[in-house]
Parts: C-alpha cells; sequence; structure tokens
C-alpha cells in the first residue's frame, strides 16, 4: 500500500523518533501528531472531528480539515 500511495503522490514515509501524547481520547491518534511534529509540518490534515481536528495547533503544526486545506493550496501566494 504504502509503495502504491507514493507512487500516486509525492508523499514521505516518517518514522518519527518521538512520542507525543497529545489526543487524550483517543491516544492511537497521537501517531499523526508524531509524524508532524518529526518533520517539522506546517499542516496536519484530518477528517477526524472527534479528536485530532478540536486540537487545532500543535507545536507550530495547525490542524486542518481536508475542506480548509484545500483552501490554503487554493489561495494565491503573496
Amino acid at each position: 500500500i504504502i509503495t502504491a500511495f507514493k507512487t500516486v503522490t509525492d508523499a514521505t514515509v516518517v518514522d518519527p523518533n518521538c512520542s507525543l501524547s497529545v489526543v487524550e481520547d483517543d491516544p492511537d491518534d497521537d501517531k499523526f501528531f508524531e509524524c508532524a511534529y518529526a518533520v517539522d509540518a506546517d499542516y496536519l490534515v484530518s477528517g477526524d472531528k472527534d479528536h485530532v481536528l478540536p486540537v487545532d495547533e500543535y507545536r507550530g503544526t495547525s490542524v486542518v480539515s481536508p475542506a480548509e486545506f484545500l483552501t490554503v493550496v487554493d489561495s494565491p501566494v503573496d
């Protein structure tokens, strides 16, 4: 699956070297924050309205829905 995903998109597989506790109600979701933190991501895109999106921002990474991210990507660059 990862090979197919990398072929279709310009993706990078991340193996984070940290362990974070961000999502108290669903610790399995911490892996997304660990990956974002490991690569100093500007955005973490998620559709998880219950656990991930409520975080809003974590250590400089904006947590946004897919629709919000498309708005950012489609915005003209100044």
